[in-house]
């Protein structure tokens, strides 16, 4: 778990942190979170849900695929292929809109969270 997120987690009741405990993915970060109407700042946000943790500024291709999914908007219906995933170098977490054409965008913290709302089965 990251060391940010632990930090926060006990400041929480000790229900919410035996729960939190057991997170291991961005969508169980992402349930926890709304589950339980919790609000982390973003720097605390980008750190635990797949922000970039190195500043957008990672190139390495030896990368692990963590997570991938279609999903939605609430304010669009177009589909974007979400895509999480963790360099094997520096460790960083990113998550990003796969394209047809293969090319990967960086997705904001907000988007990601509603994209998992809406996140298809």
């Amino acid at each position: 778990m990251n060391e940010k997120f632990e930090k926060y987690i006990k400041d929480l009741s000790p229900e919410l942190q035996e729960k939190a405990k057991d997170i291991k993915t961005t969508d169980e970060l992402n349930a926890f979170i709304a589950d339980n109407d919790l609000e982390l700042d973003d720097e605390l946000l980008s750190a635990v849900s797949g922000g970039s943790q190195c500043g957008g500024k990672c190139t390495h291709d030896d990368r692990e695929i963590l997570d991938e999914y279609e999903s939605h908007t609430e304010w669009s219906y177009a589909i974007y292929r979400v895509r999480t995933w963790k360099c094997k170098k520096c460790g960083c977490i990113r998550t990003v809109n796969v394209e047809k054409n293969g090319q990967e965008y960086e997705l904001g913290d907000s988007v990601v969270q509603e994209l998992a709302r809406f996140r298809k089965k």
